[in-house]
Parts: C-alpha cells; structure tokens; sequence
C-alpha cells in the first residue's frame, strides 16, 4: 500500500481494517488529496489533508 502526498510517495502503516496512518513529508499552506493505492486499487479523498502555516520565528 502506498499513499502519495503531492507527488512524494509514503509507506503507510496499517492498524486496523479501514484504519491507516501515515508520516506526511513537509508541503505548502492548504488542502490535499490524500490517494491510497492497494493491489485492488485506489481510493482518493479530495483535499483529504490540511497542511497549517507554522508559526512565524
């Protein structure tokens, strides 16, 4: 299973049946399309993932 986050692909851990979690690689302010690929396909969830502005140093 694999689920890219703009373009970066990651190996996510599954906990459970329809539970995953995953290490987001650093990204841009806003929403993002979360895509999980399985050998029985694929399922997208539009703007799936909200990256946050970090507070300003």
């Amino acid at each position: 299973m694999s689920a890219p986050w703009s373009g970066h692909g990651r190996s996510p851990n599954g906990h459970d049946e329809g539970e995953v979690s995953a290490v987001t690689p650093p990204g841009n302010a806003g929403a993002v399309d979360v895509v999980v690929n399985t050998t029985g396909g694929s399922a997208t969830a539009a703007a799936g993932f909200t990256y946050v502005a970090g507070a300003g140093i």
